[in-house]
């Protein structure tokens, strides 16, 4: 189910460094010490958010891409695992390109960082898929992976309707000023879309089988999780009306 290396020092040291890591970064965002220069926290100095963010989902493809042979050299399984992470990624740069509004600039420093964590990312999954060769011979139908597939579709389909939320409430006014989302899981959490967007890296890390998939899903957990916490702040100094028992971006826990 999950494919771990022999017991080593390095493997620990690695795994401790990995939550550590995550733990800084949840810190740093909820905290506001140091939020990545996007959306709510974009400033007006920086580079037009469609080229951006355009560039930040699509260089990760390219990243993960790299990493493997002839397409027809790839089992089944492997070719689903590829198709998973373009998927995730390709509907991000089709999202910024038909759907989403941005509001303002978003900040050189932030695309350079976000493009650099997710090509890393891509590159990282790319090579495990790649060396786990015993994956070759497991199925895509298995139980296993379907119960990945189906919690990895869930995630995209409940991202994409939130954003969507986002896009009618920017429509409704006909200006790019930001409003309290009230419609969806809006009204129980800051960041559904977060959410969502969790629930399917926990598909990819199921689909997956590597123990650093899930290490992944752990850092984006308290990336997301810090950038929703100070996300709800940002709400609550903006706006005097902001319902006071919504949550984060877990309904009812966070």
């Amino acid at each position: 189910m999950i494919y771990f290396p022999q017991d080593s020092i390095i493997f620990y040291a690695q795994a401790a460094i990995y939550i550590l890591f995550g733990f800084f970064v949840f810190y740093l965002e909820s905290s506001g010490k140091f939020n990545l220069p996007y959306s709510k926290f974009a400033s007006n100095r920086g580079i037009s958010p469609k080229v951006g963010m355009f560039f930040i989902y699509f260089i990760p493809i390219l990243g993960y891409v790299s990493t493997i042979g002839k397409l027809s050299s790839l089992s089944p399984y492997h070719l689903l695992l590829l198709f998973v992470f373009v998927f995730h990624f390709g509907k991000r740069c089709l999202e910024v390109i038909f759907l989403h509004q941005f509001s303002g600039k978003i900040g050189l420093i932030g695309v350079i960082i976000i493009t650099f964590a997710y090509t890393n990312i891509g590159i990282l999954l790319g090579k495990n898929h790649e060396q786990m060769q015993f994956l070759s011979e497991v199925s895509p139908t298995s139980t296993f992976s379907i119960l990945g597939i189906i919690i990895f579709f869930f995630g995209q389909a409940g991202n994409l309707y939130h954003h969507i939320l986002l896009r009618r409430l920017r429509n409704s006014r006909g200006d790019k000023n930001y409003l309290i989302p009230n419609s969806g899981l809006f009204q129980l959490v800051v960041c559904p879309h977060y959410f969502f967007e969790l629930i399917s890296w926990l598909g990819i890390a199921i689909l997956s089988r590597h123990w650093e998939t899930y290490v992944v899903f752990f850092v984006m957990t308290c990336y997301l999780s810090g950038r929703s916490a100070r996300t709800r702040d940002w709400y609550r100094e903006k706006f005097s009306d902001f319902p006071s028992n919504r949550k984060r971006i877990v309904p009812f826990v966070f």
